[in-house]
């Protein structure tokens, strides 16, 4: 038996709502091909990558996640066995550079039809600009103060207006979470990329 470390803010109330807020959004607003294929960006622990499966309403053809987390990409993979035990893999982990993807390496797959990030407040701005036109882009991001928070949106019109140049909006949504000790919102942004 393998044992593993884990953040436990992963599993906390805040994520797993975000998670599945977003799973039931792209169910409802995704309008592509059936059995995408599925990338996110930044997947830590791949627990979005194991909803998305286990939901089995998108039925993706495979998920690809992208971390430079190395630990978090093998707890990743023993998150989502389920999916990685038979050819061909319909998980896949991958340690690279979301601002220096490149979108046709065959290493990767197949390019996404869904390209997923619920972590914007991680990431500068310019993760967004090597997706290939016509992607169906998921972005969240949050207005909650961490240091790990180098581009935090402070509300939902300010996301709206940095992805307002190149994701034609299908949705927008804002959830809030309040709890004794902290009160933020996260913010959720899907559409076409432009």
């Amino acid at each position: 038996m393998k044992n593993f470390a884990v953040n436990f803010d992963a599993w906390s109330q805040g994520q797993i709502k975000s998670k599945l807020w977003l799973c039931e959004a792209l169910e409802k607003y995704y309008d592509g091909p059936i059995h995408p294929t599925i990338w996110i960006l930044g997947g830590w622990y791949g627990l979005l990558a194991f909803l998305l499966f286990s939901r089995d309403r998108l039925q993706p053809s495979q998920i690809c996640q992208f971390d430079l987390d190395e630990t978090a990409n093998a707890t990743a993979l023993m998150v989502n066995n389920n999916w990685t035990i038979q050819e061909p893999k319909q998980f896949k982990v991958f340690k690279q550079d979301a601002s220096e993807l490149n979108y046709q390496n065959a290493n990767f797959g197949a390019a996404p039809d869904i390209l997923i990030n619920t972590a914007c407040e991680h990431f500068e701005n310019s993760w967004l600009h090597l997706v290939p036109k016509n992607t169906f882009v998921v972005a969240q991001s949050t207005n909650m103060e961490h240091h790990e928070h180098i581009n935090r949106s402070q509300n939902l019109k300010e996301i709206q207006s940095q992805l307002k140049s190149q994701i034609e909006t299908r949705h927008a949504a804002q959830l809030d979470f309040n709890y004794t000790e902290i009160q933020f919102s996260r913010f959720m942004v899907m559409g076409r990329k432009t």
